[in-house]
């Protein structure tokens, strides 16, 4: 998912598929995790890169954004030995945890729901 348009689509994307992966700009748009937990569907959030942190003032600012506040599933990353570090500073510890365990040299991390 790039385009704002496209969350109007989730209801017809939860009829095929069990998640979404919405370009983390789309974060932005409040309505997007509420129709995605309204229908039920993951979101994976991509792409996490160190480089690009946009309003961000560091990647890990970054990380406690999307992976505490904005409440996403999992993410794509450019750097998935950061994200495997990352010691998040208010999430609970055992969701630490299981994004450690979840990611692989993928460039994937993931949380159970």
């Amino acid at each position: 998912m790039e385009e704002p348009s496209e969350i109007d689509e989730i209801s017809d994307y939860a009829s095929y598929a069990d998640g979404i992966g919405p370009w983390i700009g789309l974060l932005e748009q409040g309505n997007l995790m509420k129709q995605a937990s309204k229908h039920d569907l993951v979101v994976h959030a991509y792409t996490l890169r160190q480089d690009q942190i946009g309003k961000y003032r560091s990647f890990e600012f970054m990380l406690e954004d999307i992976l505490h506040h904005k409440e996403v599933n999992g993410v794509f990353t450019d750097h998935p030995d950061v994200v495997k570090a990352f010691k998040p500073q208010v999430m609970p510890e055992d969701a630490s945890i299981r994004i450690n365990k979840a990611i692989g040299d993928s460039g994937y991390c993931s949380r159970r729901r």
